[in-house]
């Protein structure tokens, strides 16, 4: 303890390396900080995977958004609010959806802000998205070929205030899961997902 009745503490909490000041005189500056220090840092995720398809046709089922909710599927569920459905493939614009973990416990909405960034060394789709958990959901594809196939990756930036961490630790087994559902689909030449077209 300092002469100043100040009290200072380290502590390590992966992924974050944080010092808390705590001031026994000053609650509300250390409740401010402790927001500051551990809340609003957005945290990027970056995952990456190789799909044994090439460039195109995984591009090709990439811009099909019955492909969101396949690659998902017995995790979450996208249900569209504005407009009531989704397009036969993605276009640029904002789309308002419902998101329900597991299918059936609704956890609030969702931005899903469709863009195409221009970049020259690979192909890049973006959900520059937002919504009532995190009020930031910047999550970027990029594809690129690699031998016959392709090298699949998202990366995500979060920012959900004080729930950054955990929404951040929630991305990682969410985009794994995704990636574990694109290589068996992919195994699988795409037939799930071309019966669900189907009808």
């Amino acid at each position: 303890m300092s002469s100043g009745g100040h009290i200072e503490t380290s502590s390590y909490i992966a992924p974050y390396a944080i010092i808390i000041k705590v001031s026994t005189q000053n609650l509300d500056y250390f409740l401010g900080r402790l927001h500051y220090e551990v809340g609003v840092k957005m945290r990027t995720l970056k995952i990456s995977t190789y799909l044994s398809a090439d460039l195109e046709t995984v591009k090709s089922y990439l811009m099909t958004p019955a492909l969101l909710n396949y690659v998902v599927a017995g995790l979450m569920k996208f249900h569209p609010i504005e407009p009531n459905s989704f397009p036969s493939k993605w276009v640029e614009g904002k789309f308002s959806v419902k998101m329900f973990a597991f299918h059936f416990l609704p956890i609030g909405k969702q931005i899903v802000g469709i863009e195409f960034p221009q970049k020259s060394d690979h192909w890049v789709v973006r959900d520059n998205g937002s919504g009532s958990i995190a009020k930031t959901w910047d999550h970027l594809i990029f594809l690129e070929s690699e031998g016959g196939g392709t090298r699949y990756t998202d990366e995500v930036s979060i920012d959900a205030g004080l729930f950054t961490l955990p929404i951040y630790t929630y991305a990682f087994i969410f985009y794994s899961y995704r990636q574990m559902r694109w290589r068996k689909l992919v195994d699988l030449n795409f037939r799930p997902l071309n019966d669900q077209l189907i009808e």
